[in-house]
């Protein structure tokens, strides 16, 4: 009798976590895409592509906070420009990161006030510089394509995880790819994306820094909306007007 009681009971269990449990496993989201090709959906070639407009943005810091409205230019993948303006369109700050190079630049009354000129990555919220220039022309983090780079990608239920190794330096990079679905195809919603020690473990300057994808445009599907975030702070863009130009293309808003 005992032991019917006890096969009963474990029936209704099995059930239950057959209902419950085990349908909770979600579907992958794009089956019929392989790795490479949710890789090659994620990190298209750019060539050479120039983006400008109006943003307003919102940054958190230790260093600086605030709400303000810039100009963009971004000639990718040599030059990204920031103009900080005050609410009336004065200019405030310069931000300029071209062939791998930084500039930082106040007005004479803003370096007053700060005392020190804050590092340009305090100005975008703690954001690694190496990744302004993408994400500003409209693309995410992506591994480099060059020939030192050991790159391992695994397809997961949600994208993709991939893993990029400088056989030269021995760091590594780590990318999380989410994707959604946009007019039928994959378009990366959320990218987490980590320098990692070497041996593939985060390191004591390890940074976790999270982008999040709203609003594709129309013309290039580059998101209207992004942030980014870290335990440096975060940062907020919007964009309010936008013009892409690539080479041999005319303006499109």
């Amino acid at each position: 009798m005992h032991g019917a009681r006890f096969l009963f009971r474990a029936t209704l269990f099995f059930i239950g976590a057959s209902l419950f449990g085990f349908g909770c496993a979600s579907a992958p989201k794009f089956p019929e895409l392989s790795d490479r090709e949710l890789m090659s959906a994620a990190c298209p070639a750019m060539g050479s592509k120039k983006v400008t407009g109006s943003i307003w943005t919102k940054i958190e810091s230790k260093e600086m906070s605030g709400q303000f409205p810039a100009t963009v230019l971004a000639e990718y993948p040599t030059k990204l420009a920031v103009e900080v303006t005050n609410l009336i369109g004065s200019p405030q700050a310069w931000l300029t990161i071209e062939n791998g190079k930084t500039e930082l630049k106040f007005t004479a009354e803003n370096e007053k006030e700060y005392g020190r000129a804050p590092r340009a990555r305090d100005v975008l919220g703690g954001l690694p510089l190496e990744l302004a220039p993408r994400l500003f022309a409209g693309g995410v983090p992506c591994p480099s394509d060059d020939k030192n780079q050991d790159i391992r990608v695994k397809k997961t239920d949600d994208g993709l995880d991939v893993v990029a190794l400088d056989l030269r330096t021995h760091i590594a990079t780590h990318y999380v790819y989410d994707f959604e679905r946009v007019a039928g195809k994959p378009w990366v919603r959320e990218v987490q994306w980590e320098k990692l020690a070497r041996g593939g473990r985060p390191g004591a300057k390890s940074n976790l820094v999270t982008l999040v994808r709203e609003d594709p445009a129309d013309s290039d599907l580059a998101p209207k909306r992004w942030s980014a975030s870290s335990s440096r702070g975060q940062i907020h863009v919007r964009w309010k007007d936008r013009t892409v130009t690539s080479v041999g293309e005319s303006p499109r808003q």
